[in-house]
């Protein structure tokens, strides 16, 4: 492939320095080949030491070994630098979820939400908890068009979440990325129970769990 040419790694190593991408910020969270898989949850950095080669080599070997399925998660930016953006009237909360089962996640797919309904409006005082709610919910459904959802009313789906203003808050880390967030009492999709009194419910495997999500097949 395109990856193993001389002249893609020149290139792959001028972006390298020419964006002084921080590959000690950077952490390998999944690798769906069972030979590379030791590698999960190291620091580019780490990885590309280990292996003796250069940084283009080691990486673009690595993504050509497992055909471009290379997930890795970017630690500790600053939340700071995105208030502006949350506050804009056409904002809406939305986020990526990619689960690889025995690797690590980013924190983001278990605290997004919660952190904008928590901290966001308690701490940093960013906007009154019923923006917050418009944001994750109503503004969102009206801007992809879903019709009768984002709303409580009649006949709508009953997507529907019950929490505690006061202590709603993300509890999810980077090293600990798959932790329930704290004041979220109750959770609905499509009317059937997710979270009960705070706790996630269990399904059997011949349960039709409600929602959509796509299957990664190497």
């Amino acid at each position: 492939g395109r990856l193993a040419s001389p002249e893609i790694r020149r290139r792959f190593r001028h972006g390298l320095e020419q964006y002084k991408l921080q590959l000690d910020r950077i952490r390998i969270a999944w690798l769906p080949g069972r030979e590379n898989s030791i590698h999960q949850g190291k620091l580019l950095s780490d990885f590309v030491q280990e292996s003796g080669r250069a940084p283009e080599d080691a990486l673009a070997d690595l993504l050509i070994e497992e055909r471009l399925a290379v997930l890795c998660v970017y630690l500790d930016a600053d939340d700071q630098n995105i208030y502006p953006f949350l506050q804009h009237d056409l904002y809406m909360m939305g986020s990526d979820g990619i689960f690889a089962e025995g690797g690590l996640i980013h924190p983001r797919q278990f605290g997004s939400a919660s952190r904008l309904l928590g901290p966001c409006v308690n701490q940093h005082r960013l906007f009154p908890i019923e923006d917050a709610v418009y944001k994750l919910s109503t503004h969102a459904a009206q801007r992809f068009g879903l019709k009768d959802r984002g709303v409580v009313k009649a006949g709508a789906f009953a997507d529907l979440v019950i929490f505690d203003p006061a202590s709603v808050k993300d509890t999810a880390t980077y090293d600990q990325p798959a932790q329930t967030a704290a004041g979220m009492r109750y959770v609905f999709v499509n009317g059937k129970p997710v979270v009960h009194d705070g706790k996630v419910m269990s399904y059997t495997s011949g349960d039709v769990l409600p929602g959509r999500f796509l299957r990664y097949e190497r």
